[in-house]
C-alpha cells in the first residue's frame, strides 16, 4: 500500500505558477474584450471561466485564490462598464452586466463548496492513513 509521501505530487502543485500565470493573461484578455464590444452584449459573463480554471486545477486550499479571481472578475467587468465606447448606458445593459456578475458570485460559492468537500475528503484520507499505520505497528 502507498503511504501519502511515496505518492506522486498531484498536478495542481506542479503547475500552480503557470495556472495564475494563464488566469491573469485571460482576465486581462476578457478585460479586452468587454471594453472593445458594445454594453449591450454579455461579455462579462466570460470572468466565470478563470473561476472555473482556478476552481478545478488549484489546490484544495485555494479558497482565498478563487474568491480573489472573483473579486478581481467584479472589479474588471464594473471598471469596463464605464470604460466601454458606448454612447448610452439603458437599463438593460446594466441587467446584464448584474445579472453576469451575479452568476459569477454563484461560480465561486459553487467553487469554495466544492473545495470544502475536497479539503474534507484529504483529510479523511490523512486520518484512514494514520490510522492504518498505527493499527499495523
Amino acid at each position: 500500500m502507498k503511504t501519502l509521501e511515496s505518492r506522486a505530487k498531484p498536478p495542481w502543485r506542479r503547475s500552480t505558477a503557470i495556472l495564475y500565470g494563464m488566469t491573469g493573461v485571460l482576465l486581462a484578455l476578457i478585460f479586452c474584450l468587454d471594453i472593445l464590444t458594445p454594453v449591450g452584449l454579455t461579455v462579462p459573463i466570460l470572468y466565470i471561466v478563470p473561476v472555473i480554471l482556478v476552481g478545478v486545477w488549484s489546490s484544495p486550499r485555494a479558497i482565498l485564490a478563487v474568491t480573489v479571481i472573483g473579486g478581481i472578475g467584479t472589479v474588471l467587468g464594473t471598471v469596463a462598464y464605464f470604460l466601454a465606447h458606448t454612447v448610452s448606458h439603458d437599463d438593460v445593459s446594466i441587467a446584464n452586466r448584474v445579472l453576469a456578475l451575479f452568476g459569477l458570485w454563484l461560480s465561486v460559492i459553487i467553487i469554495l463548496l466544492r473545495k470544502g468537500f475536497e479539503q474534507d475528503r484529504e483529510m479523511r484520507t490523512v486520518l484512514e492513513t494514520s490510522l492504518q499505520r498505527s493499527l499495523e505497528s
